[in-house]
């Protein structure tokens, strides 16, 4: 159940696919997710929301709750944004999860050493993968706590 004091969970989902964006927002409206989901289709994209520069200049859009890119997203890769999420100082404390159709084992190593929080092979069905977004977006916006977002336990009944 959300607060109208707290601010909204935003998650900013990376996604060159235009069928895959839309099985996205699909997925999150039919979970009931109270979310807003910006989609941006490339890394350059997604910086420049993130930096609020170009298309976004002048207007701060606030830190997501969560990065969502796919591995592969056209000339650059979320390997490629992951790079400069945690480059700037600003940026560096937001979750980033990767999802793929596949990649190797020493990939996903090194996803991880470079900053992924996560990585995700993606389904292979458009139902699997739907259930794995609104999951993933349930989880990422309602339980996890974020930097822009902390959460407080709501009738916790112990004290500690």
């Amino acid at each position: 159940m959300s607060d109208a004091h707290e601010p909204q969970s935003t998650i900013l989902w990376v996604e060159d696919n235009m069928d895959e964006e839309v099985l996205v927002l699909r997925a999150i409206r039919q979970a009931s997710l109270a979310c807003q989901v910006i989609v941006a289709h490339s890394v350059k994209e997604a910086l420049d929301y993130l930096l609020a520069r170009n298309a976004f200049h002048g207007h701060y859009p606030g830190i997501p709750d969560v990065i969502v890119t796919n591995l592969r997203i056209g000339a650059q890769s979320g390997e490629d944004l992951i790079v400069e999420v945690r480059s700037r100082k600003e940026l560096r404390l937001i979750p980033v999860v990767v999802l793929t159709g596949g990649a190797s084992p020493a990939k996903i190593d090194e996803l991880y050493r470079r900053g992924a929080n996560s990585f995700i092979e993606k389904p292979t069905t458009s139902a699997e993968f739907s259930v794995l977004v609104a999951n993933l977006a349930r989880y990422w916006t309602h339980f996890n706590r974020s930097v822009s977002r902390p959460k407080r336990t709501r009738n916790f009944p112990y004290a500690l």
